[in-house]
């Protein structure tokens, strides 16, 4: 949430979510940084749209009501709309659901309508066309055509199949829409708004830049858990590099592992710490690219229980394939480790943050992937690591990426 949304004061901000409620990102990425936006004086409120199989299944039900709690412990009311199942969704319009809710809870008070990606941001703008006293304010959190491509193996439209060209195309013609017609844009980089206004000629007044952020003082670490983490994981005597993540492609979870074998080379002390919800799978390629059994510890953690695993590491791994979605990106990850006082070993050209890293000396850029880059690099970069500034991590997390700085 932007803090220009403070400076104009709203007396209602209405988030809008489609399809995200029950998403790991909803909790750090909407609940937190709107509780922020509530104990600021606004008066917030949920709106997410939801499956109609969500309102059916005993699971998913539980699900939704333990997500409304948590909103509601911090002091936000969280409410469903129905959207249509994924496999028919023409049965109804979410556009005319959307307008029925903002019509009859219609108030004397300006409202700003705080849409989470384009596909939300498109149902709010034709939903509000001729309603008076709603702003729309389209949150781009990243490139959706670009993505399509680059989750489907292409990185341009170049090397694509016709009908996921077409695909991609349409879905940035949706994202290009919504920024030219909504009052305002949030996106999550310096790198992103000069996308938006080179390639989508959005007028710059209109742009704020937000990056993906966390609650830094969740996160910062606790001395005497560290220690007493790294003795219940048996690694107090190691040197600890942190992958936290998934074995998704794009995650680059295969060069992280490559990455660690090298420096293992150089270091004998180093060791993996992988915290994902994948552990067998990440346990067999580990195997395989020849790591020594007991150089590395997978542990699977819930959202809460991350940051003390973090908090037992001493250099965290962020690895990425140069491409436009994260030339513009702004990974939560990279929050959260610097939060926890780990400086990184990140990929050049991650939207903001890379530069951010290695000027201010606590990251290390890598300009290939680690598969490609020479003996030499490694050398270097074995020499490196002692020189990070733990310090300079935390200083960044707490006056770059904290919620609070933007509100």
């Amino acid at each position: 949430m932007s803090a220009e949304l403070s400076t104009r004061s709203p007396e209602q901000v209405i988030h809008l979510t489609l399809r995200e409620g029950l998403s790991a990102i909803y909790l750090p990425q909407v609940i937190r940084p709107m509780s922020h936006m509530r104990s600021r004086g606004h008066d917030v409120c949920l709106l997410v749209f939801s499956a109609v199989g969500d309102y059916l299944r005993p699971l998913l039900r539980r699900r939704w009501q333990e997500q409304q709690a948590r909103a509601g412990a911090a002091g936000l009311k969280l409410i469903r709309l129905p959207c249509p199942p994924a496999r028919a969704p023409r049965l109804w319009s979410e556009v005319s659901v959307l307008r029925r809710w903002l019509t009859r809870n219609r108030t004397r008070n300006r409202r700003s309508l705080h849409c989470r990606g384009p596909l939300a941001t498109d149902i709010a703008l034709s939903a509000c066309a001729g309603l008076n006293g709603v702003e729309v304010v389209f949150d781009c959190r990243g490139l959706i055509g670009a993505e399509y491509l680059y989750e489907r193996g292409h990185l341009t439209p170049d090397t694509a199949p016709v009908e996921i060209r077409t695909q991609a195309a349409r879905l940035e013609a949706i994202e290009r829409s919504c920024a030219q017609r909504s009052q305002r844009v949030i996106c999550v980089s310096e790198a992103m708004k000069r996308h938006l206004i080179e390639s989508w000629q959005i007028t710059e007044a209109k742009i704020s830049v937000v990056p993906c952020c966390t609650d830094t003082a969740e996160f910062a670490r606790d001395p005497q858990r560290r220690i007493q983490m790294r003795q219940h994981l048996g690694i107090d005597n190691k040197f600890v590099l942190v992958y936290s993540g998934s074995m998704a492609a794009w995650q680059m979870p295969h060069e992280s592992a490559v990455l660690f074998r090298e420096v293992q080379r150089r270091r004998p002390d180093a060791h993996l710490l992988v915290i994902s919800r994948q552990a067998d799978a990440f346990n067999t390629m580990l195997k395989d690219i020849g790591l020594r059994n007991g150089s590395w510890t997978t542990v699977a953690a819930s959202n809460d229980q991350v940051r003390e695993y973090l908090w037992a590491g001493d250099v965290a791994l962020l690895i990425r394939e140069r491409c436009l979605v994260n030339r513009v990106a702004s990974p939560v990850k990279y929050a959260e480790y610097l939060a926890a006082g780990l400086p990184v070993i990140i990929s050049e050209g991650i939207g903001d943050q890379s530069s951010a890293a290695i000027d201010q000396g606590f990251g290390i850029g890598l300009d290939d992937l680690p598969s490609r880059l020479q003996s030499e690099r490694w050398d270097c970069l074995s020499e490196q690591i002692d020189r990070l500034n733990r310090d300079a991590a935390k200083h960044n997390a707490a006056t770059r990426l904290d919620w609070q700085r933007y509100h």
